[in-house]
């Protein structure tokens, strides 16, 4: 497929090669499918209703950021993606009085998924590691799926991850090739380009037309996947000149 910005975008146990005014290299496939793709994660787990409190209040959006997209796929085989609801619901109608009324798990949720989703960037915060994080929450919070945290501790390896990859202009070789640790269990890549459209490529897969969804079609849907997995609780972001990662666990 094409896409306007000029970028490469790749992610391990996803996809194969996509147009994209440059070439999105995407990683192995699920499942002993050829390819450099690493272990994945376990399927997407259901999300928790939100809590009511006062006048229960809709999902917290993530903020955008710089960002881009692309990189290794790798969450688990059929790597789970998020339905509607989530912790993003909202509680019920108004919690009551003294205690704020709590809504039940498995509550109404306020929110609706938006596949066609394409929230504006917000300008940049000077720290590329915290806005490419804010980025990828914003497309979460499309699709109703809770904020990932920014994880501190594995961005020297996402850093360590793409210089490698560059150096070699191989996605995801420093991530299969296990170069460093921790790594997480899924990458996606952008080699090369804006991040900020990168990641919006990505997140234009959309969800998959099956589940499970293994070798052609997540090769077609896994950074999409990858994404928006309820699964991930953080994501590591790294970057070498204007190739980056995403290290999601």
């Amino acid at each position: 497929m094409t896409h306007a910005t000029a970028l490469v975008i790749a992610f391990i146990l996803a996809a194969g090669p996509v147009q994209c005014d440059g070439t999105i290299d995407d990683g192995g496939g699920s499942s002993g499918t050829a390819g450099s793709g690493g272990e994945g994660a376990t399927a997407g787990q259901s999300g928790s209703s939100g809590s009511a409190g006062t006048a229960g209040s809709g999902a917290t959006g993530g903020q955008g950021a710089t960002g881009g997209r692309g990189g290794t796929g790798g969450s688990g085989a059929t790597a789970g993606r998020g339905g509607s609801g989530a912790t993003a619901g909202r509680g019920g109608t108004g919690g009551s009085g003294a205690t704020g009324g709590q809504g039940a798990t498995g509550g109404t949720s306020g929110c609706t998924p938006d596949y066609a989703c394409r929230p504006t960037a917000a300008p940049s915060t000077g720290d590329a590691h915290a806005d490419c994080v804010a980025r990828i929450n914003q497309f979460r919070a499309c699709v109703c799926v809770p904020p990932l945290q920014r994880w501190t501790e594995a961005e020297s390896c996402a850093n360590q991850q793409v210089a490698y990859d560059r150096a070699r202009n191989a996605a995801h070789a420093g991530w299969s090739g296990n170069i460093c640790s921790p790594k997480g269990n899924g990458q996606n890549e952008c080699l090369g380009g804006n991040l900020n459209g990168c990641q919006q490529s990505m997140f234009n897969e959309g969800p998959p037309p099956q589940t499970p969804c293994n070798g052609a079609c997540f090769q077609e849907h896994g950074h999409f996947i990858n994404m928006t997995n309820r699964n991930f609780t953080r994501v590591a972001c790294g970057f070498d000149g204007n190739w980056a990662v995403q290290n999601y666990q």
